[in-house]
This record gives C-alpha cells, sequence and structure tokens, in this order.
C-alpha cells in the first residue's frame, strides 16, 4: 500500500499497475519485482556457455558454474516467453 512517504517511483509504479488492472480485467497480472530476484548478469561466462551450446557441445560437459548461469537464465525467459503480453516499466530516478 502506498503512503504520503512512499518514494515517487512506488506510488507511480503501484497507481499504474492498480489501473491497468482495473481496466484489464480479464488480463492475469503478475507483478514481480526484479528487486527481488537474482537475474543472472548477462557476461562473458554466459555467452561463452551459450556459444558452445549454439555449437552443439553436451549440457553436461559445460563447466558447473555455466549449467548454473544458463540453467538460471532460461528459467527465467521460459517463465516470459508464454506471455501474450509483456509489460516493462523502467523508471530512472536522476
Amino acid at each position: 500500500m502506498v503512503t504520503v512517504e512512499s518514494p515517487r517511483l512506488i506510488i507511480v509504479t503501484d497507481t499504474f499497475i492498480i489501473s491497468y488492472k482495473k481496466k484489464n480485467s480479464n488480463h492475469m497480472v503478475e507483478d514481480t519485482s526484479l528487486h527481488d530476484m537474482s537475474l543472472p548478469e548477462i557476461n562473458p561466462h554466459l555467452l561463452s556457455a551459450w556459444k558452445l551450446l549454439r555449437e552443439a557441445k553436451p549440457f553436461d560437459e559445460l563447466s558447473e558454474g555455466q549449467q548454473e548461469k544458463v540453467t538460471l537464465f532460461s528459467g527465467y525467459t521460459e517463465k516470459i516467453y508464454p506471455l501474450t503480453k509483456l509489460l516493462s516499466l523502467i523508471l530512472f530516478r536522476i
């Protein structure tokens, strides 16, 4: 619940979500905070794992770290992929 003390970013985001749900009551809305997720960083380690997989290297031959990152990243993309509508709200506070 937003209060007068809530930062503006939270107020704007919550207001948007509430308004969207009211106007689109037939849509399933999942409000996910990226702050609560451990999103994998797309770094050279993950990129090299993807390259090896594209070259048909078996998954179990990747390093343990590469397997972990690929699995974590794939979990997020598999969750998002079937969605018919994906709304992203990115606000920068300068």
